[in-house]
């Protein structure tokens, strides 16, 4: 979807060409949670993001061995692009690439590859997402879609051929190792419980709690973003990035906007180097910011100072080790 307005074109852009919905059974009889933005429906908000990237096994061999995060193999998207990267227990970051640039977004991945890697865009969970496209042409934008997309098996990405795409546990009513394994006796009987195991990351990731967003003009994003039915949160200062920062609540994460507080700091390089605005870090919660920091630290015979940042203990990785992302691992 591709909304028109010159200002935050490109990082809105990205948002909306991944707005997903998550099927959910009943979710017809679920009641919407009053706290969300009404853009989100009962969706849970901060998703993914993508991060393009000039060879994908590279940077998956980044992500695994240099930053300590377990990477899942990924697949292959009929619009011309391809991936893999690190689930978390909430989210996921996507490691994106193209096979085909004369396809779609294939095209989109390879044009921006020609002078960076680095984050592409934002994807937030939604339900319904007709009603998300609704209430965004109600006020205003011009989008495309709802639209279709899948993922095929990529027989390319053979590094990790053995390697689980899930784990859960379960427990079942009738007795047995196997929950139904034969006809049950009543109805109950056919029921069991399973819960799904998070992937297990040497450096402790579970969540991607924040996405930062580069912007010239903090007051007048916040008003673009409250236009389309976001809720502004709690005003902060980013002295790591140099910059001056607004939350903006999105379901179980938060977009952070960053306007540059000095000319030459991060984000007013950020800027600089991408020509318009954009996405240029996130924030994700791990359970042992020692646990990480030890890991990276060793990994890259580099420290990392540790800092007290909005989230909790904090260090910020550069992009050079990260295929053009600013990532902060903090632990609450």
């Amino acid at each position: 979807m591709i909304v028109t307005r010159n200002h935050l074109l490109w990082s809105l852009c990205c948002l909306f060409l991944t707005l997903v919905v998550e099927p959910k059974i009943g979710a017809q009889e679920q009641t919407k949670d009053s706290s969300k933005p009404a853009i989100l429906g009962s969706g849970h908000g901060v998703d993914h993001v993508g991060i393009a990237v000039r060879d994908l096994e590279t940077a998956k061999k980044t992500y695994r061995d240099v930053l300590g995060f377990a990477v899942f193999a990924g697949g292959k998207h009929p619009n011309g692009t391809r991936n893999g990267g690190p689930a978390l227990e909430s989210g996921y970051l996507e490691l994106i690439t193209f096979w085909d640039r004369t396809k779609t977004e294939g095209g989109v991945v390879a044009k921006f590859l020609e002078k960076h890697e680095g984050l592409l865009f934002l994807g937030l969970d939604v339900s319904s997402v007709d009603d998300t496209a609704k209430l965004l042409r109600s006020r205003g934008f011009n989008i495309q879609g709802p639209e279709s997309g899948s993922i095929n098996v990529d027989p390319d990405q053979h590094e990790q051929p053995d390697q689980p795409l899930g784990s859960w546990r379960l427990v079942g009513l009738q007795s047995g190792p196997v929950p139904a394994a034969q006809l049950p006796a009543k109805s109950a009987d056919a029921i069991f419980f399973i819960q799904y195991q998070p992937t297990v990351h040497p450096n402790t990731a579970k969540k991607l709690s924040s996405v930062y967003m580069g912007v010239r003009n903090l007051e007048a994003s916040v008003k673009e973003y409250e236009s389309m039915g976001f809720r502004a949160a709690r005003k902060l200062a980013a002295p790591q990035l140099e910059a001056q920062a607004q939350e903006i609540e999105a379901g179980q994460g938060t977009i952070l906007l960053l306007q540059p507080r000095e000319s030459a700091g991060k984000v007013a390089s950020f800027l600089a180097e991408r020509g318009a605005e954009g996405i240029m870090g996130v924030s994700i919660e791990v359970a042992s910011l020692q646990t990480a920091r030890s890991l990276l630290e060793a990994n890259t015979k580099r420290q990392f100072e540790r800092y007290a940042g909005p989230y909790g203990q904090s260090i910020l990785i550069p992009p050079e080790f990260t295929h053009g992302v600013w990532i902060e691992f903090f632990q609450k």
